[in-house]
This record gives C-alpha cells, structure tokens and sequence, in this order.
C-alpha cells in the first residue's frame, strides 16, 4: 500500500463536492480503483480509504469482542452512520453527504489531508483549531516519537531516525 501524505487546502462547493488532490488520485490509479469508503473520523473530520484499506479496516470490526458488546456494536454503528462508497468524478471530485458534512462541520474552506493508509477531510477551521491545540498539549515531535514510535527514548544511536 502506497502512503497518502500531505496537507492540500481545497474548498467544498454547495453541493458537498470536494477536489481530490491530483497525487492522492494517482495513487488510487495504482491501486486500481477510484472508489474511496467514506466514514466519520475522529476529532470531527472525514476518514476516507481505498477499498484495500478499507477491507482490513472492516474486518477489525467485525471482531468478536465488539459483535458480543452492546458498546462495540453502538461504536461501530455510529462510525459508519453516514458512511458511503464513493467514486471520484471526472472532474476529480467526491461528494460528500449532509451526514458526513455535519460531523466534520464543513461549510466551504477544507483541509484534505493524508494520514498513510487513509487521508482525511477536515474543516480548515476546525484543522487549524486541532493543530494549534495540539501544540499546546505537550512535548516537541521529539518527544512524541519516543513515545509512541521507539521503545526507548531517543539518544545518540537514534539520531540517524
């Protein structure tokens, strides 16, 4: 699976379309689909995927463990209210549904941003917001590599990371 990575600002229109950036659809040309599974994301964004990723994403909920619990099932029922499969159009553009566009709170300036194996769709408000607060929760990228990319904390041997 190729990565999807960048910030690409976008704008939707009154009709919930929003440009697909170029290099994200040529990735999807790799992986031989222009159907993307849109969802609610976390923090009040869009998470969008490709089939592929879409397919080990669906089987993490279907698990036992949140098919046999009251709260697994209402989880996996509220993320995927709204859901839809989507296909780009030829102009290069999705759209989004009223559903998906409350939750992300999105009126017209977007934020398209890729996360590796999904990208994601935010309010440019709401981005921004989540960014600046995110500064102020602590701890430099350093810090937050260590603890969540290393199993100890960066020293000199890790410098070449």
């Amino acid at each position: 699976m190729i990565p999807y990575v960048g910030e690409y600002r976008q704008a939707c229109d009154g009709q919930g379309r929003v440009n697909v950036p170029s290099r994200f659809r040529e990735l999807l040309k790799i992986e031989k689909s222009n159907l993307l599974v849109a969802m609610k994301g976390l923090e009040s964004c869009i998470s969008l995927m490709p089939l592929s990723a879409w397919e080990r994403f669906q089987a993490s909920l279907n698990t036992s463990g949140i098919e046999s619990d009251r709260q697994g099932r209402y989880f996996r029922r509220a993320l995927l209210r709204g859901g839809e499969a989507l296909q780009i159009d030829a102009q290069g553009r999705i759209q989004l549904n009223k559903t998906l566009r409350e939750h992300a709170r999105i009126q017209r300036d977007v934020v398209v941003y890729g996360i590796g194996q999904r990208f994601e769709i935010w309010s440019a408000e709401t981005f921004d917001e989540y960014m600046k607060a995110g500064e102020f929760m602590g701890g430099s990228l350093e810090e937050h590599a260590a603890k969540y990319m290393w199993s100890h904390g960066p020293d000199e041997t890790d410098s070449g990371r």
